[in-house]
């Protein structure tokens, strides 16, 4: 997968090396990025991400995971700590966070008119 100059995608699991080795041969074989490891989630708790069994008892948990079912997606065996919730983050070259989403609750991510302006806000930082 090409990637645009001056981009660098960057993912950071929760799980063991021998974890993001395994999930690098099934999920990035195609993909230019770096991928770390923090087990001790210190990287989650400096960015606000939290998370507990209690996320998951929300409405739309359901719906998202019948649209994952729907589109092909099934649940593996669960590697890390379960019910800790991730994110996306967007920094620039200095490592200034341009953009912070933290997840409230399994599937939820940046959608609909945010997920447009971060798209629009990377492409406008890269032609500059």
């Amino acid at each position: 997968m090409d990637r645009p100059p001056g981009l660098q995608l960057v993912l950071i699991g929760q799980g063991r090396i021998e974890q993001a080795r395994d999930f690098r041969s099934r999920h990035l074989e195609n993909l230019e990025a770096v991928l770390l490891c923090d087990p001790e989630l210190r990287s989650y708790a400096a960015l606000g991400w939290g998370g507990g069994w209690w996320s998951l008892f929300h409405p739309a948990v359901v719906g998202w995971a019948l649209m994952a079912l729907v589109e092909g997606f099934r649940q593996g065996s669960v590697q890390g700590r379960p019910f800790q919730n991730g994110g996306v983050v967007l920094t620039d070259s200095d490592g200034t966070i341009l953009y912070r989403y933290g997840s409230r609750r399994p599937g939820d991510r940046p959608r609909g008119r945010q997920w447009e302006l971060l798209k629009s806000e990377l492409v406008r930082r890269l032609d500059s």
